[in-house]
């Protein structure tokens, strides 16, 4: 499912994107991150309200796994943590377009 994506890494989360023609997003957060699923849920909550307030503007599948450390990051650390690594599938877009 990988092997295709291009991989971005952040300091809490690994981003997995392969463009496309329309905006399709997966959040993984494994048992390893909080045995809990409440613990599970939280962070997968916070992902899709970031995702919903900052949707990226180049098209294509995206998949988000959250990493250990997103335990201890705090919403506008794991937001700005995002817009990295967003930054980076649009520099991405740009240097691989050809017209």
């Amino acid at each position: 499912c990988f092997d295709q994506n291009i991989k971005f890494v952040g300091r809490g989360i690994v981003l997995y994107y392969k463009p496309g023609t329309d905006l399709k997003i997966g959040f993984i957060v494994s048992r390893k991150i909080d045995k809990l699923a409440v613990g599970r849920n939280r962070i997968r909550r916070r992902l899709r309200e970031i995702f919903r307030l900052n949707k990226p503007t180049n098209l294509g599948e995206f998949i988000v796994l959250a990493r250990y450390q997103i335990r201890e990051m705090s919403y506008r650390e794991i937001e700005g943590d995002w817009l990295g690594v967003l930054q980076k599938t649009k520099k991405y877009d740009r240097e691989n377009t050809h017209y």
